[in-house]
């Protein structure tokens, strides 16, 4: 009796051993197959740099049982807290743990956006642009909602609730300088720049007879 028992006994021990192996297997597979999607930044950024779309790709991470925090929200509106480069893969411990805010704005002016687009914000003061926010991000569109630093955010809310008027450039806010200028100001600067004489608007001209003309009248 004995001796027939024993060849069902390791018959039992082969198939769960084998049962144990396939799960094994199976595991590791799985583990090897799966991602999760990520994020890494496609351009140099410093600390405390506002991450814009244009500065992210998503990309797919392995999954793994160990896995760090990986980031599988878009960043875009989040502050880096160190200096990255590209390709470095972003985590939680990369980023400011401050967050932000939606401010909806009213806006005289405004080109096509779409949500993700960076803009500059200008505000008409007293006759006078000045320029409130570089590379801001926008959220949505309809209204204008742009993403802002948490601690910035009653600032902003202070000028949306105002009368001030607003006027937004679709940019990237590089090499745009700060503006303190007037309308006057900014006139004769572009006529400059547009090769004009320079002359400020409305100044009256003197004009010059032609010779024609001064002829015609001594005549």
């Amino acid at each position: 009796m004995i001796l027939n028992k024993r060849p069902r006994l390791m018959v039992g021990l082969t198939i769960g051993f084998v049962a144990v192996l396939g799960g094994i297997f199976y595991y590791g597979f799985y583990n090897a197959s799966a991602h999760i999607e990520g994020w890494v930044v496609t351009a140099p950024v410093q600390p405390g740099t506002v991450l814009t779309p244009g500065d992210l790709k998503q990309v797919a991470v392995p999954a793994t049982g160990g896995q760090f925090q990986v980031l599988t929200q878009d960043p875009s509106g989040r502050r880096v807290a160190v200096a990255l480069q590209p390709g470095d893969l972003l985590t939680s411990t990369l980023l400011d743990p401050s967050t932000t805010a939606e401010v909806p704005l009213s806006v005289h002016m405004a080109p096509n956006l779409s949500p993700g687009s960076t803009i500059d914000i200008y505000a008409d003061v007293n006759g006078q642009t000045e320029i409130l926010g570089r590379d801001m991000v926008v959220a949505s569109t309809n209204p204008l909602t742009i993403l802002v630093p948490d601690q910035d955010e009653p600032l902003w809310i202070s000028v949306a609730g105002s009368s001030t008027t607003l006027i937004v450039a679709d940019s990237s806010g590089i090499g745009v300088p700060s503006s303190n200028i007037s309308v006057l100001q900014s006139i004769q600067a572009l006529d400059v720049v547009s090769g004009g004489s320079g002359a400020a608007p409305g100044a009256p001209s003197t004009p010059t007879a032609s010779p024609a003309a001064g002829s015609s009248q001594g005549g």
